[in-house]
């Protein structure tokens, strides 16, 4: 049942980033505040995110993996219940720096419990786990379409998502916490772990692929209106099919990973990533032919992040949460500058070179992945090291 839980806040977490972007109107309409101000909103939601990121080790060490996920499931309630009953900036502020920290918290908890509970395919269950971020993001718009047409506005999707979490919160109680293994050996300390360059190219991995994924779903709307002359319906359509490869990426990377070498995936699916946007960029006349390539580009980006974070954590096993704590929080660096740096290039150079930096970035991720895959060839594991240090000594 953790599992479960674990799955079903992931989803909801996935559900506000595919809905937030449609209630930010709302959201001025009722508040009266500035577009300014909701973007101050969503920069709360990313602090809280960062700061549980970089301390998930502590509260799992601490409180352990189902009540990290508990206090992820109650910090949603809390934030999201303060949005949807308060009123004026600090509200607002506050309600989405609570929740942001919920999604924090369970970045770090819902892939402890996943490595806890699937051991054999680390990989696989990563995929699975991730997939509901996916289908929530999906879902995030019909629900700002519901919430805009009711007369509660924005406050019905934050009602939904309290209420969702209180409910989640009570199952997380009464489920049975992971079997914990028995290490026959004493693990290697924080501070090697730490020191290991291997770690860092998978952190730079995802570093790289939050930012890019990020980058796209705000701006490759802007791209395909503005740039290739679509629809606004045309360009809706396609940031959809983005959302939808996703969801199918990681359904193909859940069943390769049983039986392909994970690596394997991940370089395929990062080339095809720098292949997409390289082709939306210098194929001309693309016009509706460019939604093929954003659903490629959803594609690609399935199995990526999964996969990096499986893999870390099959290098480093006796420390989940260390090692997922640095990866999530590498890649919720990406996630709050990759976007307002490829604004930037928009605003200065064009949107050409504002996708061509989304585009260089893909590349540097593939070049991360191949230094990371050297790495793991000359690796030894920090145990090791110390052991026989000592023997000689």
């Amino acid at each position: 049942m953790l599992l479960n839980c674990a799955k079903a806040l992931v989803f909801i977490c996935g559900m506000f980033c595919g809905c937030m972007g449609p209630l930010v109107i709302d959201i001025t309409a009722v508040q009266h505040v500035t577009m300014g101000d909701v973007g101050a909103m969503v920069a709360a939601s990313s602090v809280g995110n960062m700061l549980t990121n970089m301390s998930g080790k502590k509260f799992i060490d601490t409180l352990g993996s189902k009540w990290t996920l508990f206090g992820s499931a109650v910090c949603i309630f809390l934030g999201a219940g303060i949005i949807a009953l308060g009123n004026g900036l600090s509200m607002l502020w506050l309600g989405s720096f609570l929740f942001g920290m919920g999604g924090g918290l369970n970045s770090i908890a819902s892939t402890v419990v996943t490595l806890e509970t699937e051991k054999k395919n680390p990989h696989a269950a990563l995929n699975a786990l991730n997939l509901f971020f996916g289908l929530g993001a999906l879902a995030g718009p019909s629900i700002a379409g519901i919430s805009h047409s009711s007369q509660w506005s924005y406050r019905l999707a934050y009602a939904f998502a309290a209420i969702y979490s209180f409910v989640l919160a009570g199952l997380i109680t009464q489920a049975k916490k992971p079997i914990a293994v028995e290490l026959t050996e004493a693990p290697p300390p924080s501070s090697a772990i730490l020191k290991s360059p291997e770690l860092w190219t998978y952190a730079l991995i995802v570093m790289f692929y939050v930012g890019v994924e990020n980058g796209s779903w705000t701006w490759l709307n802007v791209y395909l209106q503005k740039g290739l002359h679509l629809s606004y319906e045309q360009g809706l359509f396609s940031v959809t099919l983005l959302w939808v490869g996703l969801c199918i990426g990681r359904i193909l990377g859940h069943k390769l990973n049983l039986r392909f070498a994970p690596h394997q995936i991940t370089v395929v699916a990062i080339s095809l990533v720098l292949v997409s946007l390289l082709g939306l960029i210098t194929i001309p006349n693309l016009g509706l032919a460019a939604m093929g390539f954003c659903c490629l580009l959803g594609l690609a980006f399935g199995p990526i992040f999964p996969n990096t974070l499986g893999s870390a954590n099959s290098r480093f096993s006796s420390s989940p949460a260390l090692v997922s704590s640095v990866v999530i929080s590498a890649g919720a660096v990406g996630g709050a500058f990759f976007p307002y740096l490829t604004g930037s290039f928009i605003d200065k150079l064009g949107l050409t070179a504002g996708l061509g930096l989304l585009a260089g970035c893909s590349a540097m991720m593939l070049l991360s992945f191949l230094l990371s895959r050297k790495l793991s060839f000359r690796a030894v594991i920090p145990a090791e090291v110390i052991s026989l240090t000592n023997s000689k000594s």
